[in-house]
């Protein structure tokens, strides 16, 4: 069994956990140590005052190091690195402890630099290995009991430290800090020995970027310049509260004072940090989230400064000390490594060890340049510097409060695919250059330029190049010629109808009829004379050209010359013919020519009933509504059917809301008019999906959602209708849960397996089981589809298709980022309704987590059986049904008698047969009234029943 609480951490995680809890413990054992045993020498031998100047020279080491890091970080498996720079910080520390006895100054400020770095790395590497191995999902369970390692390493290491310094003097802790180390050599080596499979797993982070090109890549990113303000404010700030502590306590307390008193000051404090890790880090990122447990930090160190500008005494720069050792540690460290979970993998590392190696040790030196300017102004009293640290503090705080925009966008650009836009913004005065270029392009000898130029001619206003566009008219290319067709065609100049005439004998077909269309939009009622000898051509196109341009432009003598013409197309025993009767059809886009446009909608040939459905959007008939509403359904001619009655605009709208309100109608009907309405995107259409949120049949309200999410990416919902919207979402949460507390009333597995054989109880209790695995995953979708409404710029159709993606590299860390930017965008209530259907725990699990919030009262077998049977899911109540009937239920013969009529041809075929195994006195009987069963598969199984023939 996981365990739940106080620690979070699932079976599958256990192990890496544990590791690397105990690498923190080694780690920050490590620094706590070698901090207590370095400030008691450097403050006994050379007092306070250069500590300025070790801030500034430690923060120079480390950004040194950190360069170096860097770089070999981005080529070099987080594990492996961390094993190396382990050793040679156990080495250093054992040279530390042979350099001592000599007494030399540079070896304590040696000594002081060299702990700096060894924490700031060590740190560092810990929870970049971390960052590796978990997602971020997993990160908001495991890093507080990860981080409590090295809390807990404050207690035990403080408590060491102490009994150390007094049996074996200060220096003997340097020693200690040398074991701690070699402790981290081994834990590194165990975690990439366990997390191996991870890692590698890990889309390649290696990079040669180098140092200017990462910081340009910060830099460029407002998500990371953030964190590194973040970063810089945290460090600069508690480099002044170190200061101010370890002054005072150097005025109060001598060398062997020191080192007791920080050592039990590391075991008070952390004490009460194992306490808050354990207890209190998870629940509290999980109650107000990152940003909510960043901002504790400057607010607690805020107060406390201001306690030591009202009493300048050591116990108050303790208590700021403490604040910061108590927080930093426990919930701000773990909860700031969060922040680079967003940044793709590529780039993580690299970012991470830039801000921590780089921007970290740079506002340390910083810090160090304001305790010098402050030895200028104040020497006598280090504690004047509390009022300005708690203005720092405010500043800190607004960035923490600036992130939370970023750090969500930041999770949806890792999600968000690119998306190239083709959209041509228009086109309005042109200037002599673009005139230049366009007379390039149609003279050039790429036929691509000349098209695209002959396009984009006609919709420049104050560009004419009619004379350049009639020598095209005798291109060697077809389609050039017949695009120079179509400019005329647009520009409508009179001027060029003798040689578009002459084009009437071109010698490809395309070309002439789309000179017969050219002529006819300039001559009008003048060009019948010479067009209708092309009536009755043999190529349908041209035919086609010459009926079309007729009839809409030739006048009463076009229309009478045509309409003989048009009928021979429309009943022409050539398919080809009667589809270019329906495009004459919608070119014309007469509305009183519906009845051919009606016939040619019912025709045997696909092709046709597509132009033909075509048309009808053309005309806008109200005669022809019904008929294309009876079409939406159609796997063949669906979309254009939706495409046509979307044309008619919002004045149908009353029309749709007639059909959708219409329960005995057609459901599949009623899907293609709700297809329709998410055509429209009009207010009307909002208002009319809103209303039938909660109709009963879950297919339609698919496509109403569907519908509802696509329209409100163009108008927002309004307030009065995201309630009913909410309402719907709760009830789709119920479904889900619903039917994973269904399944474990039953005691049903994940699907099928090898319960045993075809027939028997295990093998129909497997299908139940996955026909309810198959429901959860279709409400999951509408589920989605209701978010995009109330989230529409939160891209949750990229979020749903994470989250279901199992065949990407990083799938399983794309869905933890898609779980964890739903918790960000999310209100709580909504927060914890939801994310337990994805979270990666078991099903009883998911039940019990959402108890409290929805009424999912179990019920026993029978009844669960019994209500299945009445699913509004016809595959669960067939697999229900079936289930019933082998497990010999006695309800099973009273759902069979009722599910023999279902709407649903394989529940009445599953009935049937259900029938026959628990009324064999009565199946004939009822098998022969199935007989003339309107599916083929009802009847074939009612007529082997009616013989007395195998029914299974």
């Amino acid at each position: 069994m996981s365990l739940r609480f106080p620690l979070p951490v699932r079976l599958v995680e256990r192990r890496l956990t544990a590791i690397l809890f105990l690498h923190g413990f080694f780690a920050v054992g490590a620094f706590v140590a070698g901090r207590s045993a370095r400030d008691a020498l450097f403050l006994s031998r050379l007092g306070p005052k250069p500590l300025a100047w070790m801030y500034i020279a430690s923060a120079a080491a480390v950004a040194i190091v950190g360069l170096a890091y860097t770089a070999l970080a981005a080529d070099v498996r987080p594990d492996r690195v961390t094993l190396v720079t382990s050793l040679v910080f156990a080495v250093l520390f054992g040279a530390g402890w042979a350099a001592e006895r000599s007494g030399h100054p540079w070896v304590y400020a040696a000594l002081y630099v060299h702990v700096e770095v060894m924490g700031a790395i060590s740190v560092m590497q810990l929870w970049t290995l971390a960052n590796e191995l978990f997602n971020p999902r997993e990160a908001r369970r495991l890093y507080a009991f990860i981080g409590a390692g090295g809390i807990i390493a404050n207690v035990i290491v403080g408590l060491a430290t102490v009994e150390v310094a007094r049996a074996f003097g200060v220096r003997a802790v340097l020693l200690l800090c040398a074991g701690l180390m070699m402790g981290c050599v081994f834990s590194s080596a165990w975690a990439g020995s366990a997390g191996k499979r991870r890692l590698e797993a890990r889309p390649d982070n290696r990079s040669t970027l180098g140092l200017a090109r990462a910081g340009r890549r910060l830099l460029a990113s407002g998500h990371l310049r953030l964190v590194a303000l973040l970063t810089a404010a945290t460090f600069l700030v508690v480099t002044i509260v170190d200061f101010e502590f370890k002054a005072a306590a150097s005025a109060s307390l001598q060398l062997d004072e020191l080192a007791v008193y920080f050592g039990y000051f590391y075991v008070g404090v952390g004490g009460l940090a194992v306490l808050l890790q354990l207890f209190g880090t998870g629940k509290l990122l999980n109650r107000v989230g990152v940003i909510g447990s960043l901002a504790i930090l400057p607010i607690g160190l805020g107060a406390s400064n201001l306690l030591i500008a009202a009493i300048p005494k050591l116990w108050a720069s303790t208590i700021a000390k403490a604040t910061d050792t108590l927080f930093r540690y426990s919930i701000n460290d773990a909860t700031t490594q969060i922040l680079y979970l967003p940044i793709p993998a590529q780039r993580r590392a690299s970012s991470k060890a830039l801000i921590d190696g780089v921007v970290k040790p740079c506002a340390i030196a910083l810090g160090g340049l304001v305790l010098l300017l402050h030895r200028g102004w104040w020497p006598e009293n280090p504690l004047r510097l509390a009022l300005p640290t708690v203005a720092l503090c405010a500043g800190w705080l607004a960035i923490v409060l600036g992130l939370r925009s970023k750090y969500v966008q930041s999770l949806q650009d890792n999600l968000r695919k690119r998306r190239l836009n083709t959209d041509f913004a228009g086109y309005g005065l042109a200037d002599g250059s673009t005139s230049k270029v366009l007379l390039e392009a149609l003279e050039s000898s790429d036929p691509r330029q000349v098209l695209n130029s002959l396009e984009l001619l006609p919709k420049l206003e104050n560009i004419r190049l009619d004379d350049r566009v009639e020598l095209l008219l005798d291109h060697e290319s077809p389609p050039i010629r017949a695009a120079a067709l179509n400019y005329f065609t647009q520009r409508r100049s009179v001027r060029y109808a003798n040689s578009i005439f002459r084009k009437l004998d071109d010698g490809d077909p395309a070309v002439r009829a789309a000179a017969i269309s050219t002529f006819c939009v300039l001559g009008r009622d003048k060009s019948v004379g010479s067009v209708k000898p092309f009536l009755l051509d043999a190529d349908p196109r041209i035919r086609a050209a010459a009926i079309t341009g007729m009839m809409r432009y030739g006048g009463l003598d076009g229309i009478i010359s045509a309409a003989d013409s048009l009928k021979q197309l429309i009943s022409h025993p050539n398919p080809v013919m009667r589809k270019q009767a329906a495009r004459v059809l919608r070119d014309i886009g007469v509305s009183n020519l519906y009845q051919p446009v009606l016939q040619l909608m019912m025709d045997p040939d696909r092709s046709v009933q597509r132009e033909a459905i075509a048309a009808a959007g053309a005309l806008k008939s109200t005669d022809l509504l019904m008929p294309l509403m009876h079409r939406t359904h159609s796997s063949e001619t669906g979309r254009e059917a939706v495409e046509a009655l979307a044309a008619y605009g919002p004045t149908i709208e009353p029309t749709l809301s007639t059909v959708l309100d219409n329960r005995l109608e057609n459901p599949r009907v009623r899907r293609g008019v709700a297809r329709v309405l998410g055509q429209l995107m009009s207010p009307g259409a909002i208002e009319i999906l809103v209303r039938h949120l909660e109709d009963p049949d879950e297919d339609v309200r698919t496509a109403i959602y569907r519908s509802l999410a696509r329209t409100a990416r163009v108008h927002r919902v309004a307030s009065t209708d995201r309630k009913w919207v909410r309402q719907a979402l709760d009830h789709e949460l119920l479904t889900a849960y619903r039917c994973l507390a269904d399944a474990e009333a039953l005691g049903l597995g994940a699907g099928p397996g090898s319960q045993g054989s075809a027939g028997d109880a295990g093998a129909a209790g497997a299908l139940l089981a996955l026909a309810l695995v198959e429901k959860v995953a279709h409400v999951e979708r509408r589920i989605f589809l209701l978010l995009g409404v109330l989230f529409p710029n939160a891209d949750m159709e990229r979020i749903d298709a994470d989250l279901k993606d199992e065949l990407a590299i990083d799938s399983r860390g794309r869905r933890a980022n898609a779980v964890e930017l739903l918790d960000n965008v999310l209100d709580r209530e909504l927060d914890r309704k939801l994310l337990p259907l994805f979270e990666d725990v078991p099903r009883a699990e998911k039940i019990a987590s959402v108890a409290d919030l929805l009424d999912l009262r179990l019920a026993d077998r029978a009844e669960t059986l019994a209500a299945l049977c009445r699913s509004e899911t016809a595959w669960v109540r067939a697999c229900a049904l079936n289930y019933a009937a082998q497990l010999n239920s006695p309800r099973a013969a009273d759902a069979a008698l009722e599910l023999i009529s279902d709407p649903s041809p394989i529940v009445r075929e599953v009935a049937l047969l259900c029938v026959a195994r628990t009324h064999p006195e009565r199946a004939r009987a009822i098998a022969e009234a199935s007989l003339e069963d309107e599916e083929p598969v009802v009847r074939r199984r009612a007529a082997l029943i009616a013989a007395n023939r195998a029914v299974g």
